[in-house]
């Protein structure tokens, strides 16, 4: 997630606070103001997750479903679809290691 940040453009104070997070396993984090929008989309696309089952896995998060993100984009009208479809795969692939990484639990 570190290398996902810097290629964002984020601070390195930033990116060190990260880590060090994710080393206490904190669950809190902060939400700039610049990326409140991006997050708040995020979040409202928690229903268009792909999913699949297999057996004696559990559940495998395959991604966001790309169709559904473009129309809802597109639906509300933000202005920089391109820009913020980047920032919504950043999140999605910091989610699913997350996400699959629960699975063996």
């Amino acid at each position: 997630m570190a290398e996902q940040l810097r290629a964002g453009g984020a601070d390195e104070a930033v990116i060190e606070q990260f880590v060090e997070r994710e080393l206490q396993g904190c669950e809190e984090f902060e939400v700039y103001k610049d990326n409140w929008d991006v997050v708040s989309i995020f979040l409202r696309l928690r229903t268009q997750w792909q999913i699949v089952l297999s057996d004696g896995h559990g559940k495998r998060w395959e991604g966001l479903r790309y169709e559904s993100v473009e129309r809802y984009l597109t639906l509300m009208d933000v202005p920089d679809i391109k820009g913020t479809f980047v920032l919504l795969q950043i999140m999605e692939s910091a989610a699913m290691s997350v996400l699959n990484a629960r699975r063996g639990k």
